[in-house]
């Protein structure tokens, strides 16, 4: 009995079998997952540069061509969002190496 453990249906199984994830833990998984490599890959995903202004397009709101809008310089918002995320991941995963190191 040192290797199998009885569950509360009955039935036994693996003392080391891995136990099943809940769907939410999955999914936000999967979306933290998308939102790190939206980050890395942000040159390639990002819609337009962070950095473009058109001022003739100021505080535009949502269209097909800026899905998010704009902001008061007429930058591309989700463009913006997906670059700052970069910058955002790299000083947590600093500071998670930096408490792992002490």
């Amino acid at each position: 009995m040192s290797q199998l453990a009885l569950t509360t249906a009955g039935e036994t199984r693996s003392k080391w079998a891995r136990p099943r994830l809940h769907p939410g833990l999955w999914l936000s998984y999967c979306f933290l997952g998308t939102l790190i490599a939206a980050s890395v890959l942000a040159s390639f995903v990002a819609p337009h540069s962070p950095t473009d202004q058109n001022l003739t397009n100021t505080f535009a709101g949502p269209s097909a061509q800026h899905l998010l809008g704009t902001d008061g310089f007429g930058r591309d918002v989700l463009s913006r969002l997906i670059w700052g995320g970069r910058s955002a991941f790299f000083g947590v995963a600093i500071a998670v190496a930096v408490s792992l190191l002490l």
